[in-house]
């Protein structure tokens, strides 16, 4: 029980600004609970109080966050090819 209590402690601990990736899997981590209470809500009551916005509406939007980063190559080509 008491190992429980610290994890959930840790899950919600606030991220510090200096280290980048924690930062975005904080947002994700977020986005992810929303959109649970937003369906737990919509399904016990038909109503839910957190805007659509806040939530993933399709499973696109959370693949594309966790695809890999495209190859640097394909990165800079498509920087060139815009400002040529």
């Amino acid at each position: 029980m008491i190992i429980h209590i610290i994890l959930v402690a840790e899950f919600w601990k606030q991220i510090p600004p200096n280290e980048p990736y924690r930062v975005i899997l904080g947002e994700l981590r977020d986005k992810l609970y929303q959109t649970r209470e937003r369906s737990r809500q919509l399904l016990s009551h038909g109503i839910s109080e957190i805007p659509e916005e806040a939530t993933f509406i399709n499973v696109e939007q959370v693949s594309y966050l966790c695809s890999p980063p495209p190859p640097i190559f394909f990165l800079i080509a498509s920087i060139y090819s815009c400002c040529v």
